[in-house]
């Protein structure tokens, strides 16, 4: 299957890269975005950015959740942070789907135009989602992209993190460090007023001739 979905892509629909590895050439969101555009359903593609940073990733995979949907391909944020993770196996998966659906959209007497317009099915436009679930849609868009981004955190945050991280084993070590301090202070101190008690009996005893032990009373 791998080996006809890379002669799909690179002979047939010819992306603006030649792929050879599903996990990292797909892993940007970019190029699903340039595919579905050939086939004139990724209407917005202009938005997308081929970049590896973060701020593009979430960026053209929020971009792509609503035309998985339509597609009716399932593409929840796992999938989506897998496909970003790289994880062996996912982006294949859903290449194979898309190719799949997208041979359903095109009209095969339109093929054709491919060689003077770079896209196919240039006369069918993107499946529009009914008014009454756009509300709906963006809540689930909005919860995808919340989700996406928390498994994929900002750089700065990660680095915050890592130097919080240090920051409290620190913090932890020294309060450790305190309390062992405090119990040998505190065990000392114990010792000491032992051995002064012990020294005072002994002097006491010395003085008075006492014998067999001291005996305190109170008055």
């Amino acid at each position: 299957m791998s080996q006809l979905l890379m002669v799909w892509l690179n002979d047939e629909v010819q992306l603006s890269k030649k792929v050879t590895s599903f996990e990292h050439d797909f892993s940007n969101g970019y190029l699903f975005g340039e595919l579905l555009s050939k086939f004139n359903q990724q209407l917005n593609f202009e938005e997308f950015s081929n970049k590896d940073v973060r701020e593009a990733k979430m960026k053209n995979f929020q971009l792509l959740e609503p035309t998985f949907k339509t597609l009716h391909i399932s593409f929840h944020f796992q999938i989506a942070d897998q496909v970003i993770k790289g994880k062996r196996g996912v982006a294949m998966q859903l290449l194979y789907q898309l190719q799949m659906q997208l041979q359903k959209v095109n009209d095969p007497h339109d093929v054709m135009m491919h060689a003077k317009t770079g896209k196919y099915n240039v006369i069918q436009p993107l499946m529009v989602i009914r008014q009454p679930k756009e509300q709906f849609d963006k809540m689930e868009q909005d919860f995808f992209l919340q989700k996406l981004n928390e498994r994929n955190k900002a750089q700065k945050d990660v680095n915050l993190e890592v130097h919080l991280g240090k920051f409290t084993t620190f913090a932890i070590q020294q309060a450790e460090k305190e309390r062992r301090l405090k119990i040998k202070e505190e065990t000392e101190e114990r010792n000491l007023k032992e051995e002064m008690a012990k020294d005072t009996i002994e002097q006491i005893t010395k003085k008075y001739g006492i014998h067999g032990g001291l005996e305190l009373k109170g008055n």
